[in-house]
């Protein structure tokens, strides 16, 4: 696929997750869970844009990227988005068992994860990680790529295999561990 039509694709996803959101029914519980979700790049850009209306809709967020500071301000981020959309539409009269609520919670809603996308392990690591903290994955962005904007006559076979490792091997390799729980969960 030319970088365009990639380009397009993640757009095209980032505006269905940006217009949509839906909670997952426990049908062993009488109230609903919110869902997990899990974005890779979510350090900056899209990914970030991503994760922050993720947020807004009330989901945990297991926040993948290689830059570990650019994670946490991400995490921060998502932090206040969802309490502010918490506080913009509970009642005055419900916001007392909203604080309550959140107080009692001990789960942490928005994890960052350092993670390399073309190592392999990293990413079964992270997505173990993710499923012990979350016990749950309901939805997997894969936003992370590389571009390399060089002509073929003078790129470097190194840099074309980053691109490679990253934008497919990496997308494989978390869709390989996520989907059968996405499925699970469904």
């Amino acid at each position: 696929a030319s970088p365009l039509s990639v380009a397009f694709v993640r757009i095209s996803c980032a505006h269905f997750l940006l217009s949509s959101h839906f909670y997952v029914e426990d049908t062993t519980a009488t109230e609903m869970r919110q869902p997990v979700a899990v974005v890779t790049g979510a350090s900056r850009g899209i990914g970030q844009a991503i994760a922050l209306r993720l947020a807004r809709a009330g989901y945990r967020i297991a926040l993948l990227g290689r830059d570990a500071g650019a994670l946490a301000e991400t995490a921060s981020a998502c932090e206040a988005e969802a309490k502010a959309q918490a506080h913009s539409v509970v009642p005055p009269s419900a916001a007392i068992q909203c604080k309550q609520a959140e107080s009692e919670s001990s789960s942490p809603q928005f994890l960052p994860f350092v993670v390399d996308l073309s190592v392999r392990d990293q990413v079964s690591a992270a997505m173990q990680s993710i499923m012990a903290a979350f016990d749950d994955i309901s939805v997997l962005v894969c936003n992370a790529g590389v571009l390399l904007s060089t002509p073929i006559v003078d790129g470097d076979p190194t840099r074309w295999e980053q691109e490679l490792d990253v934008n497919v091997k990496g997308t494989m390799a978390a869709a390989h561990v996520a989907l059968p729980q996405i499925l699970k969960s469904s």
